[in-house]
């Protein structure tokens, strides 16, 4: 079956009016024809003005927060990666808990004495007392003070590790084996008679007297432990 063209009929003589090329493709389907709402732009785009681009741009949705539909969507892209970072951090990371109260009775050999703590070859070293208790599974507990003060102390029981330095208004802590750069983990590895490492060298004088130095970082203990 062909296909049937509307007719324009002239009013006066009844006689089809022509119709144009366009009116013709348009009814037929061949040309899109616009949705009624749209506003059509007939300039070129390269002819419009600076002031017509912004009023263009002012018909788009925009977020009020960003001021324009780009900056809008860079805000939620940055907003979803944030949220998968903390939830990987969150995920990966586990909060070390604080050690219970240091309680050197059952177990523990303790050991007592004097001793020149010198951080670095440049500085003076403090001399003071020390304390150094160990038990079995690598735990231990180091105390340097200087009476009524308490320099430096460091933990180690349970899995967990703890360092506070009041020299160096200083506090650490973690899980798992201890950091060997600190001088009071050392000593306590060099008296259990297991090697520090790290730089780390113990020198065993008469009687209880001990010498720990470190040739990297200059850091060194020096004095000697009773039971």
């Amino acid at each position: 079956m062909s296909d049937l063209l509307p007719m324009n009929l002239d009013v006066e003589s009844g006689a089809e009016a022509p119709q144009s090329k366009r009116s013709r493709a348009v009814v037929c389907g061949l040309e899109p024809r616009e949705a009624s709402g749209v506003r059509r732009f007939t300039a070129a785009p390269g002819s419009w003005s600076p002031c017509a681009l912004n009023r263009c741009m002012s018909t788009l949705p925009v977020n009020r927060h960003c001021g324009t539909p780009l900056r809008a969507a860079c805000g939620l892209r940055l907003v979803l990666i944030l949220w998968a970072l903390c939830a990987f951090l969150t995920g990966g990371c586990r909060t070390v808990p604080p050690l219970p109260a240091a309680d050197l009775e059952a177990g523990w050999l303790l050991r007592h004495g004097q001793a020149v703590w010198t951080r670095s070859q440049t500085e003076r070293g403090v001399a003071g007392e020390i304390l150094l208790a160990t038990r079995a599974d690598r735990d231990c507990f180091v105390q340097f003070a200087k009476p009524p003060f308490t320099l430096a102390t460091a933990r180690a029981e349970a899995g967990l590790w703890s360092v506070e330095s009041a020299a160096s208004r200083r506090r650490s802590k973690g899980r798992g084996v201890v950091p060997p750069r600190v001088v009071w983990f050392a000593l306590a590895e060099e008296v259990r008679g297991r090697p520090a490492g790290c730089g780390w060298r113990f020198e065993g004088r008469s009687g209880a007297e001990w010498r720990l130095t470190n040739a990297i970082t200059g850091e060194g203990l020096e004095g000697f432990l009773a039971p």
